[in-house]
């Protein structure tokens, strides 16, 4: 026990007087973070948990800023769907390192995105795994939206499904903001995807070298969302079209940082009536997904059209969105109004 409690083995909750927690010597991996996971020991209840280090402020403790947003986040938790951090501590050694801790969670049943997406039967409105899939990833983030909650930096790698139900999972880190009005910057080192909003690319501040400044908002937290849904329904993202064929999509491969750039600069949807420079309809290989796009509703298709068109997703002119509950609303009519084959 003198070992257990030695100081440098102890961490305080900064949000709750009640929660004192241990370090125990062992290690774990959470996808909230490529960095191996604490696993601590609650002193009283002698449950198990995770914690995370995060970036932290000179003299965590006294700064009501920085425990305030996360008692916000910890106190306002979203629904399933997230691996969502239930405290904030402290380690008392003098290292002045703080931690997110998480409960316990078997990811066992749960692969990312990306590692299912390498499956032909993963994607498509005619797969019955797909439409749970896809109404669980929109109740998350329907969650989102009703807690006001701002959410940066959404990829396939950090969306992980569970292989037995199809329940979504996405891990909860530093990368949120509890104000949707906030803008955020970031640099291409920090973050890379294929759902960065066109328009953020675009205006992005070049620097010199490799470290270009982009700016995320509330329009670039829908995009990323809706075109992951599109890609779950149709199998392709919503540019992925002619203007991509010289181009080599491998979420493996350090070479797709060039798809992507290419990607983020040609956003002319693949099903845009008026401009067909990038459409897809006249390609064998894309019957499926042709096939695909014909069983969704008319309104679906009609926001789906409405949302990736290159006028609006650039932002010229008014925007054109759909809340969170408008997506599932119509996902829910069109389920109704297609069976799936399998």
């Amino acid at each position: 026990m003198s070992h257990i409690l030695s100081p440098e083995n102890i961490l305080i909750s900064l949000l709750s007087g009640y929660n004192t927690y241990f370090c125990t010597e062992n290690r774990a991996q959470l996808p909230t973070s490529d960095r191996p996971a604490l696993v601590l020991q609650h002193l009283r209840s002698n449950e198990t948990f995770y914690a995370i280090a995060i970036a932290t402020p000179y003299i965590a403790y006294n700064n009501m800023a920085f425990i305030g947003r996360w008692r916000r986040l910890v106190e306002y938790p979203c629904g399933r769907g997230f691996l969502w951090p239930i405290d904030l501590v402290y380690q008392t050694n003098g290292e002045n390192q703080c931690y997110l801790v998480y409960p316990f969670r078997n990811m066992a049943p749960y692969k990312s995105m990306s590692e299912l997406s390498k499956t032909r039967k993963f994607f498509g409105l005619d797969h019955r795994m797909t439409r749970d899939i896809a109404m669980a990833f929109l109740n998350a983030y329907e969650s989102l939206e009703r807690n006001n909650y701002l959410y940066f930096g959404l990829d396939d790698d950090d969306i992980f499904i569970n292989t037995l139900d199809g329940r979504v999972l996405i891990p909860i880190n530093e990368r949120i903001s509890i104000d949707k009005r906030e803008r955020l910057s970031f640099t291409n080192r920090e973050y890379l995807s294929e759902v960065i909003d066109p328009y953020c690319y675009a205006n992005r501040k070049i620097t010199p070298g490799s470290n270009d400044v982009y700016s995320y908002d509330i329009d670039s937290e829908r995009y990323a969302f809706i075109s992951i849904l599109f890609r779950l329904l149709i199998g392709l993202y919503p540019y992925e079209g002619p203007y991509m064929d010289e181009y080599e999509y491998n979420v493996e491969s350090e070479n797709n940082r060039d798809w992507i750039y290419h990607y983020l600069q040609n956003p002319v949807f693949i099903f845009d009536e008026n401009d067909t420079s990038n459409s897809i309809a006249n390609f064998k290989k894309n019957e499926e997904h042709l096939k695909r796009w014909g069983m969704l509703t008319e309104r679906l298709r009609e926001m789906f059209a409405n949302t990736f068109v290159s006028d609006n997703v650039m932002r010229r002119g008014t925007v054109t969105q759909y809340a969170a509950a408008e997506w599932r609303a119509a996902l829910e009519e069109c389920f109704r109004e297609t069976k799936p084959i399998d």
